[in-house]
């Protein structure tokens, strides 16, 4: 009777410092916007020699050091990396960064001595949720297969979602988002579709597939996805799809075949008829000829 009253005694006492090392896994976190001019990450470690390595996203950020005595990223002079003595502050500062410069960083003493511990300081550079163009065809035809492709950039990572909507009667995609409250959301229960999402580090890709497509598929296809708690702020791309049917394109062909086909009957009986009027005009001349010699002929045989 008194373990669950002693066990419950022991996650009291201990609450906090579970609470503590979640923070400290999690680490600090920088809020990122495109276009700024400089991001700068201070890390500042109780036992850190000297020197300090970093890494991103669980890989290893490579330091050079330049002529000037300068160290940088390798391949890359923009991100420095600097040590203040006096303040024993490791600082990494990407001069004009990137939306790839977003992710999780993480500092961490660096020793000659294998037995001295190791100690990190991580770091989550965090942007809001980027939904790149959606990489597809316009028009496809009745019966194929449509891929639709979303790009999404952003930390942390966010869940990707597909809708649908009528065309609008405007043709700028500003105009769509009036058509929201009229979006339905697509549901992968239909064995036509299928939504596949894959995942690297801050990057997502989802691909929407259907197989079959119908004339009924003729939508506007939004991608959403949202990173923020407050869910105001969203990124989306949107694509209208164009289902023609399986003969659309014969139509127009046949419809030049049949143009050419008169006009070669046009030319053939306009050209039949100028040979035989011509060969009418010389029968005529003959003829004339024919009559002013026989007129002369007989002007000389009464002299």
């Amino acid at each position: 009777m008194k373990s669950p009253s002693i066990l419950l005694c022991f996650l009291v006492i201990l609450s906090p410092f579970i609470s503590a090392d979640e923070d400290a896994e999690k680490g600090a976190e920088i809020n990122f916007v495109r276009g700024q001019d400089v991001l700068v990450l201070n890390c500042s470690l109780t036992n850190t020699p000297d020197k300090v390595t970093w890494a991103k996203d669980g890989g290893n950020l490579e330091m050079v050091t330049n002529e000037d005595g300068v160290v940088h990223l390798k391949n890359r002079e923009a991100v420095t990396f600097n040590h203040q003595a006096s303040d024993n502050v490791h600082s990494l500062t990407i001069t004009k960064p990137k939306v790839t410069d977003i992710g999780n960083y993480t500092c961490s003493s660096a020793s000659s001595d294998a037995a001295a511990e190791v100690v990190s300081e991580k770091f989550s550079v965090l942007m809001r949720t980027i939904v790149m163009k959606i990489v597809s065809l316009n028009n496809i035809i009745d019966g194929e297969e449509l891929l639709l492709t979303c790009n999404v950039v952003g930390n942390p990572p966010t869940e990707v979602q597909w809708f649908k909507m009528p065309e609008p009667e405007s043709k700028d995609p500003k105009d769509y988002w009036t058509m929201m409250p009229e979006k339905q959301r697509i549901l992968v229960d239909d064995p036509r579709i299928h939504v596949n999402n894959s995942v690297m580090n801050t990057t997502m890709t989802s691909h929407l597939n259907i197989k079959e497509i119908e004339l009924t598929d003729r939508f506007v296809y939004m991608c959403l996805a949202d990173n923020t708690a407050d869910g105001v702020v969203s990124s989306n791309s949107t694509i209208l799809i164009r289902v023609v049917g399986k003969y659309a394109a014969l139509w127009p062909f046949l419809g030049i075949c049949a143009e050419v086909l008169i006009l070669c009957i046009v030319i053939f009986i306009y050209e039949r008829r100028r040979g035989n009027k011509k060969l009418d005009d010389e029968s005529d001349q003959n003829n004339s000829k024919h009559a002013v010699n026989s007129k002369d002929s007989e002007v000389r045989h009464r002299k």
